[in-house]
């Protein structure tokens, strides 16, 4: 089952200690603003497509992280407030599957960024 913000909960850390989001940017879709409340405090996430691009915004509470999965294959196409992300502190590449790019994000907001494929 796919869902337009991806919000999940970690099976392997329950009550919300890590999420995993993966937004789905359907095509016919240009923004999306959703939001889950947890016993750590709110997830959100919210994108919008622009200019060629698309802009995801999540934000995570305190003590928890999360797993973010783009849909971008390549990790130096996507930015963190402007700077590429391999140069953004608190922002690790997880690994890529399926065309797919994994990030490893902290507590707080972050906003992203990456170009639509052609």
């Amino acid at each position: 089952m796919t869902c337009l913000a991806g919000i999940q909960c970690d099976p392997a850390e329950p009550g919300f200690q890590h999420a995993i989001v993966r937004p789905y940017t359907p095509p016919d879709m240009d923004w999306l603003s959703a939001s889950s409340d947890s016993v750590q405090g709110r997830i959100a996430v919210s994108w919008r497509k622009q200019g060629g691009a698309v802009t995801p915004d999540v934000s995570t509470p305190k003590n928890t992280t999360a797993t973010l999965v783009l849909p971008v294959g390549k990790p130096e196409g996507i930015t963190e407030s402007g700077q590429p992300v391999a140069q953004t502190q608190g922002i690790a590449v997880a690994g890529a599957q399926d065309g797919t790019k994994a990030l490893e994000l902290g507590s707080g907001n972050s906003v992203f960024a990456w170009k639509l494929h052609e």
